[in-house]
């Protein structure tokens, strides 16, 4: 029989990425929680699809939307509303 494995999200040993994300955030002084916001965003919008003039706020709130198409065009209703 084999030894149970840990799961990879295990809290008691945090990933390099955790660690380095939360010393980021201390860094600033901003919760974790926050940084981890601000980087789910950014990888959901690469540089060319952000829309100047659309809050950093909106693209947060459309990074959530699963298919590529349709955010990037949600952002350009949302340019045009601003």
């Amino acid at each position: 029989m084999y030894p149970e494995t840990p799961p990879r999200s295990s809290t008691r040993f945090p990933s390099r990425i955790t660690l380095s994300l939360g010393t980021y955030a201390d860094d600033l002084g901003l919760a974790l929680s926050t940084v981890r916001n601000y980087r789910f965003a950014a990888h959901r919008w690469p540089q060319v699809q952000r829309r100047q003039g659309v809050s950093h706020k909106v693209h947060c709130i459309l990074a959530s939307i699963g298919d590529d198409t349709e955010r990037f065009e949600l952002s350009s209703f949302a340019g045009a509303l601003q």
